[in-house]
């Protein structure tokens, strides 16, 4: 049984994706592996019924660190904001496997899914561009837009009949592995000796849910 270090998130069902920011958001903040301080990191997450999840992920961080340009490159050696999440259902099957969405400032996208962090299979790029990902960069901040449509999630998983009241598991993270930058937060506490946001026994436990809708 996957062990929980906080409270449920509730992940609500809006009627479109221009809804997103009207859900409670969450905040990335516990620091783990020696990280002092981070940039202030939250998003919001909602879903769609017949569409999939949308995603929205904002670092209050001036000038982030955006090398990587192209889809799959190793963009977590920028400043860069990850979204797991697992399904532990749909035909039990394919129980162990786990998606991650890896994202920079520049909209480039490191995604597959897999039972461990070596054992991954990346999206195709009919897959990667299903997802929409999509950067801004402001004075003061920057943000990271991504869908996560049913149908994917299917073509992974079979038949998942998602609906309110549905389970699941996910984290969301803010990482830097390069020297000059280094830091790693997650949503949900992490607890390892070494970094590695691959352990979705720590993944938090989500739940589709009407909730009630909120503005930061």
């Amino acid at each position: 049984m996957t062990e929980q270090w906080g409270k449920h998130m509730e992940v609500q069902v809006i009627e479109s994706k221009e809804l997103l920011e009207t859900v409670e958001p969450f905040e990335i903040r516990h620091l783990l592996w020696g990280t002092e301080r981070i940039p202030k990191t939250y998003g919001y997450i909602g879903f769609v019924k017949g569409e999939g999840f949308y995603l929205k992920l904002v670092c209050l961080e001036k000038n982030p660190l955006r090398i990587y340009m192209e889809d799959q490159d190793p963009v977590y050696k920028d400043s860069a904001v990850e979204a797991f999440f697992r399904f532990n259902f749909g035909d039990g099957s394919r129980q162990d496997i786990y998606l991650n969405f890896e994202m920079n400032a520049n909209g480039a996208i490191l995604a597959g899914y897999g039972k461990n962090k070596t054992e991954r299979t990346p999206f195709e790029a009919d897959m990667l561009q299903k997802l929409n990902c999509k950067a801004e960069v402001e004075e003061e901040q920057w943000n990271v837009s991504l869908m996560v449509p049913i149908e994917i999630l299917e073509c992974i998983y079979g038949e998942l009949y998602l609906k309110e009241g549905t389970k699941f598991n996910c984290n969301f993270y803010k990482i830097c592995e390069t020297k000059e930058n280094e830091h790693y937060a997650s949503y949900e506490y992490v607890k390892s000796k070494n970094p590695n946001f691959h352990l979705p026994e720590y993944f938090a436990e989500a739940v589709i849910t009407a909730g009630n809708k909120k503005k930061i």
